[in-house]
């Protein structure tokens, strides 16, 4: 799944202010892509600032983590060709059992190691195991007891991730490996590619590289540990991040210092620029997540809870390695990781005003409700997205409802766009040019009221039914209209022209 993006769109003159306009990147056949994962801190009704220091996030509803076995992964998106992994999470993000076959000892891996130096990599991963089990349950004793005590940055590193995890409400941690490194007997540290999968708040998450060579699986980052000998073992020494091209790292988690807020039913967390606005950003996602949570319903994917980030310029260009945080018409963007899971993050000094700030917002959590968590195995081939105006119509719809589409701001530049001899023939109307204003704003406001139409020709059900056949399933929009409207595409395409016409 593509991301979607809100792109600034100044209005008509006329106009209302509105909040810019949301938007997939231009372009056909954008695929699902292989992202990390993001997360979001906070505690009630407070804003803390989490600086490797204060108090414990809230508690993840999960069990203890399994401690699942070595795992023979297929090479990810990370680039780790033949990886063998051992997992360990709440549930089935511990990778699935490959050819090494269950055992904390990699037995197939580490058959060229001798004695002792073969069971301690063995050793080390089950080490990791019960740190992910401890963060899992909270146990923040537990998390660092593998950390080398000598290495004062490593353990402020540890301290810092376990109470912003937590904070993140991490529901299932799990630990994998790449190819199995070369330890000798009395080697007195060694490096090791470690994978860290995660999901937040959500029932159940898949593997971190699922077998059979697909490139998705749960959420992840990838970091070089160096693991040191003391007391008779190894212990952590130091991290380094160690991303692939192709992936989403640095999380925003990973990099820096996050102030957060935390309401009913959203997390919020700002770069330490933009704290300022942490408040404000909450009260407004409070209230565009009952919408939200309306239409979750309708698509039958119910969200746990939102997670939304503030981002000031630099990290705007950091975080998620975003290809279309380079188009500076951008303001916001809603961001699929492998399709297990959805994050929002908004460019604040995009979004001014606070009026501005809610519309994208609310945008965004209709991309999340509509398109979001699609894939729950972790094995979900790749989804084509054609019908870019029916993605962004409903998040459009969404996120200015209860407000007609004869009401939105972006009128003008659909009247303008209607009258001339550009005037589209269908509703499947094609990515306009993102450097116009004007067409950015006509592109959405023709959106919208095509699924407004959709919505008072159909009901909303039955258009929610059709979004998810479309842009959920992959299916056509005439093979959708036919399962769903019972009619051909044309004749809906035709009716609801006609009903456009008549709005203006």
């Amino acid at each position: 799944m593509t991301e979607h993006g809100i792109r600034a769109a100044r209005p008509e003159p006329e106009s209302v202010t509105p909040p810019p306009a949301a938007g997939a990147a231009s372009g056909v056949n954008r695929r699902l892509v292989v992202l990390g994962v993001v997360a979001v801190v906070a505690m009630a009704g407070v804003v803390v600032a989490v600086a490797g220091r204060g108090g414990a996030g809230p508690s993840a509803a999960t069990s203890a983590a399994d401690a699942a076995g070595n795992a023979a992964g297929a090479a990810g998106a990370a680039g780790a060709a033949g990886a063998a992994g051992t997992g360990a999470a709440a549930g089935p993000a511990g990778g699935a059992p490959g050819p090494a076959g269950a055992g904390g000892a990699d037995k197939a891996g580490n058959a060229g190691n001798a004695g002792q130096a073969g069971e301690a990599v063995g050793a080390v991963m089950g080490m990791l195991q019960e740190q992910a089990a401890a963060l899992i349950r909270g146990d923040e004793a537990g998390w660092m007891a593998p950390v080398d005590p000598a290495q004062v940055d490593t353990v402020a590193y540890f301290r810092k991730r376990f109470r912003v995890l937590r904070a993140l409400h991490v529901s299932h941690f799990s630990y994998s490996r790449g190819n199995t490194p070369a330890v000798e007997d009395g080697d007195q540290g060694f490096r090791d590619t470690i994978y860290s999968g995660f999901c937040f708040s959500l029932t159940s998450c898949p593997a971190i590289m699922p077998v059979g060579g697909v490139e998705l699986g749960a959420p992840r980052i990838r970091e070089t540990f160096a693991f040191t000998r003391a007391a008779g073992r190894y212990l952590i020494g130091s991290v380094v991040a160690d991303p692939p091209e192709s992936s989403r790292e640095p999380m925003p988690w990973q990099t820096g210092d996050l102030v957060f807020a935390e309401g009913k039913r959203v997390t919020v967390a700002a770069a330490p620029a933009v704290a300022g606005r942490v408040t404000e950003a909450l009260a407004v996602a409070e209230k565009a997540a009952v919408v939200a949570d309306r239409f979750a319903g309708l698509f039958g994917n119910p969200q746990q809870r939102y997670r939304v980030y503030l981002a000031d310029d630099k990290q705007w260009q950091r975080w998620f390695r975003s290809p279309m945080a380079r188009n500076k018409a951008v303001i916001g963007l809603t961001i699929p990781i492998n399709g297990v899971q959805s994050e929002i993050m908004i460019k604040m000094s995009g979004n001014g005003t606070r009026a501005g700030l809610a519309a994208t917002v609310q945008h965004e959590m209709g991309h999340v409700v509509s398109l979001g968590n699609i894939n729950t195995t972790g094995q979900q081939v790749a989804l084509d997205l054609h019908e870019e105006w029916l993605t962004e119509g409903i998040a459009e719809y969404i996120g200015r409802y209860p407000s007609r589409s004869a009401q939105s701001p972006r009128m003008p530049a659909v009247r303008q766009l209607l009258g001339g001899a550009g005037r589209p023939r269908s509703l499947q109307v094609s990515s306009l040019d993102w450097d116009d204003p004007k067409k950015i704003n006509a592109f959405y406001g023709y959106g919208h009221l095509a699924v407004d139409c959709l919505s008072r020709t159909f009901g909303e059900p039955r258009t929610v039914a059709f979004v998810s056949a479309a842009a959920r399933a992959g299916n056509t929009a005439d093979v959708a209209s036919r399962n769903v409207f019972e009619k051909p595409f044309a004749d809906v395409d035709k009716t609801c022209l006609a009903w456009i016409s008549d709005q203006l």
